[in-house]
């Protein structure tokens, strides 16, 4: 195929959402605990119940700067789950310093990959340039990819911290393929939001929608919508990518 570099997602592509959640429980207090107080496992029920509902609260903490978003986010988490464990809750600014420390920890440790990812990486990397475009910032998706041994395939890390601007907003996948080098009509997006793969398309990219990882193709036709192919997983993707021509 013509198309030289591949931009992927992170949560829903790479990682199982649903293992990365335990995840984050099962990791997240041994940062927070010894900085803090409270146990480990406290922390990993405080974020449990807090988290899914502060997330959900968008209006609260989305901003178009990704960097205010990111503060706000962890500023409320923090302040909530402190609260809920009845332990004094860190300044703003201690809030994001211990945020970056605890995303760097857990993606460092993380078991929450697809079984087919990090083989799937390495197949692809034989043959293009591998990026993310991912709504993660790159400080939490660049020890993941250390951790898997495979930081040296990959370019740039976008990541809205890098990019400046929120992922969804009309400016992310021409600034994502700016900071790659890579115009659009030589790129292939791959994602788990159909429209996430509306915008690429939009400027020339091809599209490949992923599905729930677990077989289950997304409910979208194939050369509808955002999507070129729609796949079940990313142990498709290889032979999707030779399907598109």
């Amino acid at each position: 195929m013509s198309r030289r570099a591949i931009f992927l997602d992170v949560d829903g592509v790479m990682l199982d959402p649903e293992r990365t959640s335990a995840e984050w429980v099962r990791l997240m207090g041994e940062v927070l605990a010894p900085a803090l107080g409270g146990t480990p496992e406290e922390w990993g029920r405080a974020n449990a119940k807090v988290f899914p509902r502060v997330f959900a609260d968008r209006a609260s903490w989305y901003r178009p700067d990704p960097e205010v978003s990111e503060r706000l986010l962890i500023t409320m988490m923090f302040r909530e789950e402190c609260a809920l464990l009845e332990l004094a809750a860190p300044s703003d600014e201690e809030a994001f310093r211990l945020g970056r420390e605890l995303d760097v920890h857990v993606s460092h440790h993380t078991r929450a990959a697809f079984p087919a990812t990090v083989e799937v990486i390495r197949n692809l990397a034989l043959s293009f340039e591998l990026h993310t475009a991912t709504g993660n910032p790159s400080w939490r998706v660049e020890p993941m990819l250390e951790q898997w041994g495979v930081r040296d395939l990959f370019g740039v890390l976008p990541g809205g911290d890098l990019v400046g601007v929120m992922k969804g907003a009309e400016a992310f996948y021409p600034s994502v393929f700016a900071l790659a080098g890579v115009e659009a009509s030589e790129a292939v997006v791959v994602d788990d939001h159909n429209d996430m793969l509306l915008s690429a398309r939009a400027l020339g990219a091809r599209t490949v929608l992923i599905g729930d990882g677990r077989g289950q193709r997304a409910d979208v036709e194939p050369g509808t919508a955002g999507a070129d192919l729609v796949i079940a997983n990313i142990e498709e993707l290889p032979a999707a990518l030779r399907r598109l021509g």
